[in-house]
């Protein structure tokens, strides 16, 4: 009886891996993302990217992510800023993946959301189930705020005073709170430097 071969890892190409994909890559960079040839990443401008027909947007942006975390041109703490041009393209990106199905996440995209410090070693990615790390940063970039305004100010009179109402919202099982007026740099020089 002839036997089974044993499964052989195979790692997943990225699209600049294959020359099909350095043709994409080639008219996509111009949005923004991880240029194979210089080595470099710039802030990929999503909505602009999915305008385009027929664009791989899912796969460029991860791609891109894998290709600067596997190059070492990512920083954990400001990863998002150096992948989306704004905010607008982070909640763009998200509504992609969660709108992309139960697909589970390459084992190189996953990698690099690890690198970047955004999951554990949770094997059961989806896209749907990642698009949660773009909400998570920033929910924690508010928290951040928050409670450094609440160490600044002690008392609730004198908060409110300062931001004006707040108003409070949950979100997937997450208190956040939002403030109708951003607070001043003088009032706060550390954080708004």
């Amino acid at each position: 009886m002839p036997g089974i071969d044993s499964y052989i890892t195979q790692v997943s190409t990225l699209i600049f891996e294959t020359d099909e994909g350095e043709r994409q890559a080639s008219a996509l960079i111009e949005f923004g993302g991880w240029d194979y040839k210089k080595k470099t990443l710039t802030p990929i401008n999503v909505f602009a990217l999915s305008a385009k027909p027929a664009a791989p947007v899912l796969t460029w942006v991860l791609d891109s992510l894998a290709a600067a975390a596997e190059a070492r041109r990512l920083d954990g703490d400001k990863a998002l800023a150096q992948l989306f041009a704004n905010k607008t393209d982070a909640r763009d990106f998200r509504m992609i993946l969660r709108d992309a199905g139960d697909v589970w996440v390459n084992d190189r995209h996953r990698v690099a959301l690890r690198k970047c410090g955004w999951f554990d070693s949770d094997p059961t990615w989806t896209y749907p189930v990642i698009s949660g790390v773009f909400t998570l940063s920033e929910r924690r970039a508010s928290s951040l705020v928050i409670e450094c305004v609440s160490l600044e100010f002690r008392s609730r009179t004198s908060l409110e005073s300062r931001l004006s109402r707040p108003s409070y919202a949950r979100n997937d099982g997450v208190a956040t709170v939002r403030f109708f007026k951003r607070p001043k740099s003088r009032d706060f020089p550390l954080l708004f430097g």
